[in-house]
Order: structure tokens, then sequence, then C-alpha cells
């Protein structure tokens, strides 16, 4: 059996801190829960002790990489804060004029499509929405747009038949030939990237 690596105090604290300066994202109150987190999420980095694992997720971009998509696994589901999104889009209506929207983070793309399904229904159609998210399996799954359990839990049964496409297997494809154009990419807003993504 695999010996544990578990982190001291000390350590685990500054991977709180390198988490803070390459994100923006605090874990200090989720600090019991992600030690225990972490053992597993250990096994499969090759390293011998914490000490190491945290000398090279300075210097190894994959390692990084795979770090973040660890540390910002959350549940979403579509029409989540709904009367925020709705002021989203009275606000966007009411400027009659091509609208650019920003998501971020978009996780795996509810909000998003969330934003273009209200837009359609307000028959808005000059309307640019982009998600940019620093977890790269949610972005994947964001391109893709397939979607099925309790993420639906809060569309109607029209707006399920409207905007998606059902397969056999229960799963749901968003349909984007109903909706504005909705665009996706791996970014975090502390690199030079997001300077580069434009006006919003």
């Amino acid at each position: 059996m695999e010996k544990k690596i578990t982190p001291s105090e000390l350590e685990l604290n500054e991977f709180i801190k390198i988490i803070n300066e390459m994100s923006g994202i605090d874990l200090t109150d989720k600090k019991n829960i992600l030690a225990l987190k972490l053992n597993k999420f250990l096994e499969g980095t090759n390293t011998k002790n914490f000490s190491e694992f945290l000398g090279k997720l300075k210097s190894n971009r994959q390692l990084k990489q795979e770090t973040l998509d660890f540390v910002t696994i959350g549940e979403t589901y579509f029409l989540r804060e709904l009367a925020q999104l709705k002021e989203i889009i009275y606000y966007a209506k009411s400027l009659e004029k091509r609208v650019n929207i920003l998501s971020a983070p978009c996780s795996s793309g509810e909000e998003v499509y969330s934003l273009a399904l209200l837009a359609a229904q307000n028959f808005i159609k000059d309307m640019y929405i982009l998600g940019i998210d620093i977890n790269s399996s949610v972005i994947e799954k964001a391109k893709l747009g397939k979607y099925q359990g309790r993420t639906l839990q809060r569309l109607s049964e029209s707006e399920k038949r409207r905007f998606f496409l059902e397969s056999e297997d229960k799963f749901y494809t968003i349909n984007k030939n109903e909706l504005c154009t909705c665009k996706f990419e791996l970014c975090n807003v502390f690199e030079e990237k997001f300077s580069r993504l434009g006006k919003f």
C-alpha cells in the first residue's frame, strides 16, 4: 500500500499561498478538508513528499494546471442567480447595440449558456459572451455543451426542447443555432493573456 503524503501545517499554508498567487483563490477556510483531499490528488503526481510537490508546483506548468483543476472543482447549474442574470439581460437590451459579456470564472458553461438562453427569450441577437476559467477540464465541458441531471433542474421542459438536443442516453446538448455567439477560453485573470481578450 502506498504511503500517504500528508502536508505539515507550514507546508499546507505555503500551498494555499501559492494557489492564491496563481489564481487569486483563497483556500484558507477550506484548510481542513483540503488536507484530506490532497492525499488522493498527490498519489498521481509522482512525488515522494509534500515539500517536493511544492517545489515542482512552482516550476512545472503541467502540474500547475492539474493542481488548479483540482482546487477549482465546484457545482453549478443553469439559471443560478436568476435575478442577477435577468438584470444583465435587461441592461443589455436597453443599450440597443452589440453587447460583449465576459463570464469569469465560467466553470462548465452553465452561466454563459443561461445568459444566452435569456437573451434569446428577450429577442437579443447581437450579443457575444466569452467564458473564461483556469480549470481546463470545465472549459472543455463548456465547449462541448453537454449536460444531464441536477444542472438542468431549473429549466422548464419547453426551454429544454428549444435550447437543447436530447440524446437517448438522457444527455442534453446545447442547440447553438438558437443562441448568440458563446466562446470559452482557458485563461487566468492574473496572466497577460487576460489583457488581450478585448473590451467587455
